[in-house]
Parts: structure tokens; sequence; C-alpha cells
């Protein structure tokens, strides 16, 4: 009895033990984009349903940050004196990388997300003249696993002195 107790009170020591595990989350998120490739691809004249695949995809993965907060607030509200205090410290701080490679990995979709909705989906079908051969139209080759880094408009200005507004992307 007495030892159900301890342990109840030691979540920290829990985190801390289990907490190595949140790293394969990193792995299923990569895994998880080449579902979300598929259902894009599966559900292209449906993207209501492309949204709850990856509403439903993403969802273990935001429990993490949730365990970050917990854990911080434990913290906090825990006693130095308290037997579990250096657990929850080493289990937040376990946590916390954790949430660092999730975040990181996040990004990384996010701006290949912005790249596939912003230019591959707009120019994936463009031909364009290529001025250094002799083959007078090339399929752009575009690739889906792109990054968007930067977008914006360009001015050039001619000979003449005459403005033209051109959009540029740069891609990773």
């Amino acid at each position: 009895e007495e030892k159900k107790k301890d342990s109840a009170r030691r979540i920290g020591k829990v985190f801390e033990t289990f907490g190595h595990f949140f790293k394969m989350y990193d792995r299923y998120m990569q895994k998880c984009e080449d579902f979300m490739k598929f259902f894009d691809r599966a559900l292209e004249s449906e993207p209501s349903k492309q949204s709850e695949m990856s509403s439903l995809l993403i969802a273990p993965v935001q429990r993490i940050p949730r365990y970050e907060l917990l854990l911080r607030d434990l913290f906090k509200r825990t006693e130095k004196t308290h037997v579990d205090y250096s657990s929850i410290e080493r289990a937040l701080n376990i946590v916390k990388g954790s949430t660092g490679q999730i975040d990181h990995h996040m990004e990384e979709q996010s701006q290949k997300d912005q790249y596939r909705s912003k230019f591959y989906k707009r120019f994936r079908n463009t031909y364009v003249k290529d001025q250094t051969t002799c083959v007078p139209e090339l399929r752009m080759p575009f690739d889906p696993n792109r990054c968007l880094i930067k977008e914006g408009k360009l001015n050039k200005v001619n000979r003449k002195g005459r403005t033209t507004t051109m959009e540029f992307f740069l891609l990773g």
C-alpha cells in the first residue's frame, strides 16, 4: 500500500524512464509525411477530407508539447525537498529535447507545405523556354519534397528604364 502511494507521487520518474521513447515520434513524423502525400493524391478532389486526415495523423505528436507544459507546471509547484523533484527536472529536459526535435520537423514540414500550396500546385504543369539549349520547351522539373525558403516580388529594370515586377521563389 505504501509503495503504491510512493509510486503515485513519482510521476517525474515515470516520464524520466519512458520519456526517451518520445524520440520515436520523429520517425513517426517522417512516415506521416508519406501518408499525407498518399492522401493528397488519393483525396485530391476532396480537400476537406485531406484536412481531416492531416489532423488525425498529427494528433499523437501534439501530445508531447502538452506533456512538457504539464511537467513544467509540476516542476514549478514541487518543493525542492520532494523525493521526485530531481526526476521531474530530468524528465522535463528529456521531454523538451523531444519537443525541440518535433518543432524542427514540423517547421520543415510547414516549409514543404508552403512550397506545395504556393509553388508546386501552381506551376507543376508549366512549360518554359530554355534559352541555353536548342530544346524549345521543357517541362518544369518540380519536386514536391522541396521547401519554400523565401518568396517575393522583384523589380526588373530594362535598359530603357522600364520596370517589370516579377515574382521570385527561393527553394531548398
